[in-house]
């Protein structure tokens, strides 16, 4: 029999709530890495303005 369902059928409310617990991770998970790759990108459009302005500065 499969483990997961024997411990569902003695504690329910106990493997719901780590199933729950495991998704909610997972979604943080995901938002993290999405925040990141935002401020990474945000970053480099930062840096990449920047040196437009110093180059056209020193065209002058």
């Amino acid at each position: 029999m499969d483990y997961d369902y024997i411990r569902s059928r003695r504690y329910p409310g106990f493997v719901r709530a780590e199933e729950m617990r495991k998704h909610r991770l997972e979604a943080l998970a995901r938002n993290i890495k999405f925040h990141t790759r935002l401020r990474d990108c945000i970053n480099a459009s930062s840096a990449r303005t920047i040196q437009d302005k110093v180059s056209i500065t020193h065209v002058k």
